[in-house]
């Protein structure tokens, strides 16, 4: 072994965004927060999310971020996929544990105008920050898809 310094090891930041989704009117909504990273989004809607701690799992930044972004808490999630296109965020290279989650129609959460929070419908979004669209797209076909062999809607309906 020669006497040169091992190469430098570079590595992507790991990150979760979720979308979670709830009924109501009779519409599929999924939860928006703002965000503003100037100079490359500003004022957009995005998924709720954010980096994970170099001690806690992805599964735990979920929750963490959705209690963090919103006081949400106790919804149901599963990882949905891993996002890892390489300019899916302009900063630099970020990889994004994607997850569903699933609110019933009847469980308060506690938004308001001024919170940056807000339900919209999957069939009326606006263009999103980052790949948002993308993993909301990816969500509901895989939604879409559990609901012939699993009871996953329940988690969307009241008890």
């Amino acid at each position: 072994m020669s006497g040169k310094s091992p190469h430098k090891l570079r590595f992507a930041v790991l990150a979760t965004d979720i979308a979670l989704f709830r009924v109501f009117d009779k519409k599929l909504h999924v939860l928006l927060v703002r965000v503003h990273r100037p100079p490359h989004f500003i004022h957009k809607w995005g998924l709720p999310g954010g980096l994970i701690h170099p001690k806690e799992t992805a599964d735990k930044a979920a929750v963490r971020l959705l209690r963090e972004k919103g006081e949400i808490r106790d919804v149901y999630i599963e990882q949905l996929y891993t996002f890892s296109e390489v300019k899916r965020d302009p900063r630099g290279r970020v990889v994004s544990v994607a997850y569903i989650g699933l609110v019933p129609e009847n469980k308060v959460l506690r938004l308001d105008d001024d919170s940056g929070i807000r339900w919209y419908s999957v069939r009326e979004l606006p263009k999103l920050a980052y790949d948002h669209n993308e993993i909301i797209r990816a969500a509901v076909e895989r939604m879409q898809g559990k609901l012939e062999y699993t009871n996953i809607v329940c988690n969307l309906l009241p008890r």
